[in-house]
């Protein structure tokens, strides 16, 4: 039969690939997690204000916005995934190295950076590689792996709270790092699956004689007659269906050019105004003044959610030490609530896990969302601070991945760019925040964590309901190495 586009079928990736995927991921969330516990004793190695040490993690979100974006360029340039990937594992590596030998403050900051560079081509790189691979259903496997992430993000204060210096738990990454390195080289995503074939529509397959030509002299495009009966002698058969007996076909105008054949996975999504065997992004002139304005909405939707998640994500995990010793609790005792913050983050992506069978990716993200408004008003509230800042990490956890999951559903193009921009909040918000504390006080903490939670819920609210207006679903991408909003 004809088929317009061709899709291979997806590949899995290999399992010792995915070991050093999930050992990566938890070696940068162990390392993420550090900056923020590191802060007093930054501050007392460095003589430096409490905003001063937090431009670390934005240091390090710098660069990791390098590192995401040099993914799409690696692949342009034809170096392979496996081989980019043990490059960032050795940048992280240098980095957490350097970082606390640095005899002073500039220059652990650009040990910091060289850190980020690492950890942002992983990050980026991993995701990508996943949301290609598994890109149906892919939410399952993406928590699996940033539960992965949350498991090093557990052990980062708990490292910080036992270890004489925070320099060993650096030099613990660094090791992480290396051996991550020949397990993740032979990693690579879709990409190098055999290429899709667009284009004209391929010719017919060989199969028995067709009926009778038409009036025009052309053959009808619906494709060989099956072998179960022959062609009626009555008439031609055109594409649309038997001629109607009250006149002939007439012969006014040209017959339309032949169109493929429907095959399953090719036609439209509900709502799509697509044209079978074209790709479901694709859709009719008249409809590119409804499509254009509400694709850029959803772009930029998702664009500002990821930013303000990370921006709530790290602004909680760097600052509640912080905070909490603030409320009256012990340096040791506050980095032990941090890294129960990590845990219920952790333990939260774990969990989700099942119910990515039953629950939508957008689903999982409204939910996870609301009670993030709920957590964040807890912390304002001394007694309680800890356990909200635990409940916050339960609904902050699946948040990234699953995000990713219902991303890469519409807009699969979109994840490297998405996670390259999502590094804003962890630059900007941290800093941002520990000026208010200088200006407020620590109450100011918990302010932020409710602003940010909020303006993620009227973001994701935005995001449903242009999604609702009747934007189609994206054809799982085979390539995808173009960032693009």
């Amino acid at each position: 039969m004809t088929v317009g586009v061709r899709h291979p079928a997806p590949h899995r990736l290999r399992p010792v690939a995915v070991l050093g995927a999930v050992t990566a991921f938890a070696m940068i969330g162990l390392q993420q997690a550090l900056y923020g516990p590191a802060i007093p004793q930054l501050r007392t190695e460095h003589g430096i204000t409490a905003a001063g040490a937090a431009t670390a993690l934005s240091v390090h979100f710098a660069g990791a916005i390098i590192g995401v974006l040099a993914m799409p360029l690696a692949r342009r340039l034809g170096v392979a995934d496996g081989r980019f990937l043990g490059w960032s594992l050795l940048g992280v590596a240098v980095g957490c190295v350097a970082f606390p030998l640095a005899p002073g403050w500039p220059l652990a900051l650009v040990a910091a950076f060289v850190a980020g560079v690492g950890f942002g081509g992983l990050d980026g790189g991993v995701n990508q590689v996943f949301t290609e691979v598994y890109a149906e259903g892919g939410h399952g496997m993406l928590n699996l792996l940033h539960g992965c992430f949350g498991v090093g993000a557990v052990a980062g204060p708990i490292a910080i709270g036992l270890l004489p210096g925070y320099g060993w738990s650096f030099a613990g990454c660094a090791l992480l790092a290396v051996l991550a390195v020949p397990a993740l080289r032979t990693a690579s995503g879709a990409r190098l699956a055999p290429a899709a074939t667009v284009g004209p529509p391929a010719p017919p397959e060989p199969g028995p004689a067709p009926g009778p030509v038409s009036a025009t002299g052309q053959v009808p495009a619906t494709g060989p007659v099956p072998a179960t009966g022959p062609v009626p002698a009555t008439g031609p058969v055109p594409a649309t269906g038997p001629v109607p007996a009250t006149g002939p076909v007439p012969a006014t105008g040209p017959v339309p050019a032949p169109r493929s054949v429907r095959t399953p996975g090719s036609d439209p999504a509900p709502g799509s105004t697509s044209a079978p065997g074209s790709t479901p992004a694709r859709r009719e002139v008249g409809d590119r003044r409804w499509s254009a304005p509400l694709g850029g909405a959803l772009s930029l939707g998702f664009l500002l959610f990821f930013v303000l998640h990370v921006g709530l994500e790290t602004g909680a995990a760097g600052w509640e030490t912080t905070h909490l010793i603030a409320t009256g609790l012990s340096e040791s005792t506050a980095a032990t609530a941090t890294s129960g913050f990590w845990l219920a983050f952790t333990a939260a992506r774990f969990a989700v896990v099942p119910l990515c069978r039953r629950y939508s990716a957008r689903t999982i993200v409204i939910a996870c969302t609301g009670l993030t408004v709920l957590a964040a008003a807890g912390t304002l509230l001394d007694g309680p601070a800890p356990i909200a800042y635990g409940l916050l990490g339960v609904a902050v956890g699946p948040l990234f991945p699953t995000g990713l999951a219902w991303l890469a559903r519409h807009r699969p193009a979109l994840t490297p760019t998405v996670v390259a921009v999502s590094m804003v909040g962890g630059i900007a918000l941290p800093p941002a925040i520990g000026l208010a504390v200088g200006v407020f006080g620590p109450v100011a903490i918990a302010w932020a964590m409710i602003i940010l939670a909020v303006a993620g819920l009227g973001t994701v609210i935005g995001l449903a309901r242009v999604r609702r207006i009747g934007l189609p679903v994206a054809a799982p991408a085979v390539e995808a190495d173009t960032a693009q909003v």
